[in-house]
């Protein structure tokens, strides 16, 4: 059914965030500043947001929900904070889900359209449950990551877009090469090394190391680590990033996996850094090679990358940047889509969710005895 504005009243959208951070995030939390920068930017085009997060919200955005959980209920987080957010965001008149696949697996109980962004990469249940909720409007990232969910239609194809105005540019760079990420295999820092080191560039190294991948970083990263040529920065957020990303040569990025997006590769080439990436996932609906940067198939092909750096613009990185991944650019592709959804303009592979309340509980109890719900990317 459609939801017919009031004349003179502004669109109304609610923007459901992962339990788990702030938005925007202090340090890593890409989903979170994603969120951050279209909520900003959908103000900025008359659009009235709220955020739900469990987290702290910095801006206008009102957060109205808290996650205070039971003992009892702790292994249910995702569903509760999904179920408390549309709860907190009935009024609006679109829902735009973040989370992984809570947000699907409970929109057929909402009384409020609601779209889903897929930020995550595939897993088994993830897939089971997106296929299960026939007709719920599903927003990808990049046609690479689509083409990874076989059997769920898009809705739409919408890139990650960030802020220029937090992004420094800056035409002189430094000598060194950047890697800045997880320190995870699929990643790459350990590629990185390598490359940096046939090249004969310095490389500063900066990140989070999950739990899971400490056994990785003492074995295949610290054994490397002298200060100079190979030096670990650490975990860095805000200025101190944006001066890491904007001083470097080139933002080094040989990720193993198919990457859904790279929000990292538009933050480097609005800063006038050229990305140096593999030829895999959504790095060539991303980077320009030959122009904004370089992708190659293996260490040999960004070694010798590496010596053609001076053949890339500055201001071209930035210029490409600010025509196809701005926070506005963004912001305008989803209004498109929440008028559509708001005055039900339903096609295949967009509209309310058809999937059944009982159908949507089942996937969902699914999901949660695999413990694979909220979790399972590389």
């Amino acid at each position: 059914m459609a939801r017919l504005a009031a004349p003179g009243r502004p669109l109304r959208i609610g923007l459901v965030a992962p339990p788990a951070l702030a938005v925007p995030p202090i340090g890593y939390g890409g989903v979170e500043a994603v969120i951050h920068a279209l909520a900003q930017a959908l103000e900025a085009e008359g659009v009235a947001v709220e955020v739900a997060s469990a987290g702290r919200v910095e801006g206008s955005f009102r957060a109205p929900v808290g996650l205070e959980l039971s003992a009892d209920e702790a292994h249910a987080a995702d569903l509760i904070h999904v179920a408390r957010s549309y709860a907190a965001l009935a009024s609006m008149d679109v829902i735009h889900d973040h989370t992984k696949a809570a947000g699907a697996a409970l929109a057929s109980f909402s009384r409020v359209p609601v779209l889903t962004t897929v930020h995550n990469d595939v897993n088994p249940v993830r897939l089971a449950l997106y296929r299960a909720s026939r007709g719920h409007p599903f927003v990808f990232l990049s046609r690479a990551q689509h083409a990874r969910y076989p059997g769920v239609a898009a809705s739409g194809i919408v890139p990650n877009g960030i802020d220029l105005r937090q992004s420094p540019f800056r035409s002189r760079k430094e000598g060194y090469l950047l890697f800045l990420g997880r320190f995870s295999r699929v990643k790459g820092p350990h590629e990185a090394i390598a490359i940096a080191r046939a090249a004969g560039m310095p490389l500063v190294l900066a990140g989070t190391v999950d739990p899971a991948d400490r056994a990785f970083f003492a074995e295949e990263i610290a054994p490397h680590l002298d200060g100079s040529s190979i030096r670990l920065a650490g975990e860095v957020g805000g200025n101190a990033k944006w001066d890491l990303i904007s001083k470097a040569r080139a933002l080094i990025a040989p990720i193993l996996w198919e990457e859904p997006f790279g929000l990292v590769f538009i933050e480097a080439m609005a800063c006038g850094t050229p990305v140096l990436a593999y030829r895999g996932g959504a790095a060539p609906e991303i980077v320009v090679s030959g122009k904004t940067g370089f992708l190659a198939r293996d260490r040999a092909g960004l070694v010798a990358a590496c010596s053609r750096l001076p053949e890339i613009s500055a201001t071209a990185c930035r210029r490409h940047v600010s025509d196809h991944f701005s926070a506005r650019t963004m912001a305008r592709a989803y209004r498109v889509l929440y008028e559509r959804l708001r005055l039900g303009e339903v096609t295949p592979a967009s509209g309310r969710s058809q999937v059944s309340p009982p159908m949507a509980a089942e996937a969902a109890a699914m999901a949660l005895r695999s413990g694979r719900l909220e979790g399972g990317d590389s």
